[in-house]
């Protein structure tokens, strides 16, 4: 689908933009095409604009030029309710209102909650910094933990670790499973037992109420000495049991998870897109208001389908084209279901700190003064006027030939007549 953006300062037929994916018939790294597109717009209404919050009930954000990474990252967040209820609570009564980060994510979290146009993110980008990071340092953070192991095959040897975990980092070139196997030149020394072939693999302790897969679609390539991305094919289901990836489970909760956001980049390692498809209610009820599942595109949100969301996103080949996707997922969000109801909670305007939204009130009432002053900046010019009084008081003697310049000038100022006799 592709959705008309219109800016104030370009005309409308260059406002339509899509992305084309050209295909090589080799692997070589260097190579040219020449493609010609043809785009037929159907059922156009003349300055009719995309009304996102309308059509879907949510708004987007505005692309800076190269944010659209972020503005992925941003609305997955958002979506997350229960973050967002806490990241509303961060006190920052006393911050900087052009430095604080956590200010400005508040900022833009309520703008996305009760604006009805895309939202800005240039004080978000601006507050950002090496000296900020110290205020994304976490703090009492639940640390999950899992268990990586090495099981030798035909000797009784197992070596394991504990290590705590943040997310889940998934290899995807050519991987069917997560078990590695150690074989041949790569047997595993199983010390007194010497080398062994062996499993290699990881069970996890706890899993958390969500959770971020990250699928390594981008790597480095020796050969070339470059960063390439991966377009392996990698199927991901709607509802992900993990089970039996625990330890130990427990069949009062089961770690079954719901498909919540679906973070996908459309083109290669030099570049390309970001959007970002997501399940805002993650109820699985289908509904005209709130639909199932929405594509946020920057500035422009719309409907999709859960195939769009979700199988148009696996990556690998088409079968009948031959030819490489290059648009495919390259991080998932899963919410546990048994958490699904508390973590999806709806934020309500009483969630948010009165003091919060006074000053977030005012932020606005002051910017839009400003903004109607530089408007009618060009209505107005500013005039300084002498009286009699402050005349004679002049104390500062002039030679006659200044005075007579100085009036000469207020009269071409004025458009008054000058000369002898005029008043000053």
């Amino acid at each position: 689908m592709v959705m008309p953006r219109f800016y104030p300062d370009r005309p409308h037929q260059k406002s339509v933009g899509f992305f084309l994916q050209c295909n090589a018939d080799s692997d070589s790294t260097s190579w040219s095409c020449h493609a010609q597109a043809m785009l037929k717009i159907i059922n156009y209404k003349e300055d009719e604009k995309w009304d996102s919050k309308k059509h879907t009930g949510y708004v987007g954000l505005k692309n800076q030029g190269a944010t659209c990474y972020m503005n992925s990252l941003l609305q997955t967040l958002f979506f997350t309710n229960q973050l967002r209820r806490a990241v509303y609570m961060m006190p920052t009564e006393g911050d900087d209102s052009s430095k604080s980060v956590p200010l400005a994510l508040q900022r833009v979290f309520y703008e996305l909650q009760h604006s009805d146009k895309p939202v800005g993110t240039k004080k978000l980008t601006k507050s950002f910094g090496w000296e900020t990071l110290d205020s994304f340092m976490q703090h009492d953070v639940q640390e999950l933990c899992r268990v990586s192991y090495i099981q030798c095959k035909h000797v009784d040897y197992r070596s394991e670790r504990i290590e705590d975990y943040y997310d889940i980092q998934l290899s995807i070139k050519g991987k069917k499973n997560t078990v590695e196997q150690l074989d041949g030149d790569n047997k595993y020394d199983a010390g007194e037992h010497g080398l062994q072939e062996a499993e290699k693999g990881v069970k996890f302790l706890t899993f958390p109420p969500i959770l971020h897969l990250q699928l390594m679609r981008f790597m480095y390539d020796p050969q070339t000495d470059q960063n390439i991305k991966i377009n392996d094919r990698f199927e991901f289901p709607e509802q992900l049991p993990l089970d039996e990836f625990l330890q130990k489970t427990d069949s009062k909760d089961p770690a079954n998870y719901i498909l919540h956001a679906v973070l996908v980049h459309s083109g290669d390692n030099h570049g390309g897109h970001y959007v970002v498809y997501l399940n805002p209610k993650g109820d699985g009820k289908v509904s005209v208001k709130e639909p199932i599942w929405c594509k946020f595109d920057d500035d422009v949100v719309s409907r999709c389908t859960k195939e769009e969301a979700i199988e148009h996103n696996y990556g690998g080949h088409d079968d009948d084209l031959s030819v490489r996707h290059c648009t495919n997922a390259y991080m998932l969000v899963y919410i546990r279901e048994s958490k699904l109801s508390e973590v999806l909670l709806a934020v309500n305007d009483v969630d948010i700190p009165q003091q919060l939204v006074e000053r977030l009130q005012e932020e606005k009432r002051v910017e839009a003064q400003k903004r109607k002053e530089r408007q009618e900046a060009h209505l107005y010019m500013q005039v300084q006027i002498v009286t009699e009084d402050q005349f004679c008081g002049h104390v500062r003697l002039e030679p006659w030939g200044v005075l007579e310049d100085r009036e000469q000038c207020y009269s071409r100022t004025l458009g008054c007549p000058g000369g002898q006799g005029a008043v000053l």
